[in-house]
Parts: C-alpha cells; sequence; structure tokens
C-alpha cells in the first residue's frame, strides 16, 4: 500500500441570493475548475449538511456535493493549495461565505 493523503471538500448548494446551484452549473464548475487540478481523479457525493452561522445565530441545512480526493502524501501540500484555489472560485462563483475541507492520512492500493 502507498502512503496518501486524502482531500473531502464540502460545496453547500444554496447561492446567497436563495437560488440553488443547479446540477449544470455544478458539472461546468466540476469541469472548468476541479478536473484540471485533480486529472488523475476524484469522487464526488451528494449529501445533506448543515452549519451553524455565529453571525447570525442560525443553522443552516442545505444540499452538499463532497469531493473526495487521494493525493500522493509527499504532494498533500500541493493538494490543499489546489483545493484553496477551487474554494475560492467556488465562493466567488456561487456566492458563499465559506467552503470547508479536510485532510486525512490514507493508505490506497489499486488491484
Amino acid at each position: 500500500m502507498d502512503s496518501f493523503t486524502e482531500l473531502n471538500v464540502y460545496f453547500g448548494l444554496e447561492k446567497g441570493s436563495g437560488e440553488t446551484v443547479t446540477e449544470e452549473e455544478w458539472q461546468s464548475f466540476l469541469a472548468d475548475t476541479v478536473t484540471p487540478r485533480f486529472p488523475d481523479g476524484l469522487t464526488v457525493l451528494d449529501a445533506r449538511g448543515q452549519w451553524f452561522d455565529t453571525d447570525e445565530g442560525r443553522l443552516y441545512r442545505e444540499s452538499t456535493k463532497v469531493l473526495n480526493v487521494l493525493v500522493p502524501a509527499n504532494a498533500a501540500d500541493d493538494g490543499v493549495a489546489a483545493v484553496r484555489g477551487i474554494s475560492d472560485t467556488y465562493k466567488e462563483r456561487f456566492e458563499q461565505q465559506a467552503v470547508f475541507y479536510t485532510t486525512l492520512p490514507a493508505c490506497a492500493a489499486v488491484y
């Protein structure tokens, strides 16, 4: 098994305007922003998420896309930089306050 870093990125689908990111908009974002940064492969999962906005004192629940990517452990910094670039683009394009991500050590093998 090889050492990797697992990156999980959580994209809320409600725009600041109250509209929802459409599947067509998501697919376009995936094609023009995400895939070029992770051309070796990725996984996208549909999820339901929630987060508490401390400024408004309000709990938000929304549909979410979860991006899962494995990068070689020695390229973790590059992977995180790519996630930050993707997140900045998403926040600007879809009027988001934040995009949440995690990094985890992982062992993986292809059989």
